[in-house]
């Protein structure tokens, strides 16, 4: 499928954490993934837990295109997935240059539940819909 310069996309990806990250590493992760992600005009959410990442960012596929290139050259993780790539026809996380689920703010049997390294195209619309909600509470 072809997309053009100012098409609206979708992208969904997991990955491994080569190594366990603490609060701060994230933390420095989403300041960095903020600052580029405001300046391309792209929004989403990310969860980290467990060594894993989740990963779902929105805005034109001559942004989205690129920054995954970048992302799958990333050496702090690997395994990375490409779950979903969707069309849009408008943002579902607009206001989020980077949304966080915090793992500390869910409880354990539903983080235990996932493997989001083993997740389908189909079941990541919830989980990530289910993220979204705590991040707002």
């Amino acid at each position: 499928m072809t997309h053009s310069k100012d098409h609206l996309v979708e992208l969904v990806y997991t990955s491994r954490s080569i190594s366990t990250l603490d609060e701060h590493d994230v933390q420095e992760i989403l300041k960095g993934a903020y600052a580029k992600n405001k300046e391309l005009g792209i929004t989403g959410v990310l969860v980290y837990y467990n060594q894993q990442f989740m990963q779902l960012i929105e805005g034109c596929s001559n942004a989205i295109n690129p920054l995954f290139q970048s992302i799958c050259h990333d050496a702090r993780h690997y395994d990375i997935k490409l779950v979903s790539y969707t069309e849009l026809e408008q943002r579902s996380y607009n206001d989020w240059e980077m949304g966080y689920v915090d793992p500390k703010t869910v409880s354990n049997s539903f983080l235990s539940e996932i493997e989001l390294n083993k997740i389908r195209q189909g079941d990541y619309r919830k989980i990530i819909k289910a993220f979204a909600e705590l991040i707002k509470n």
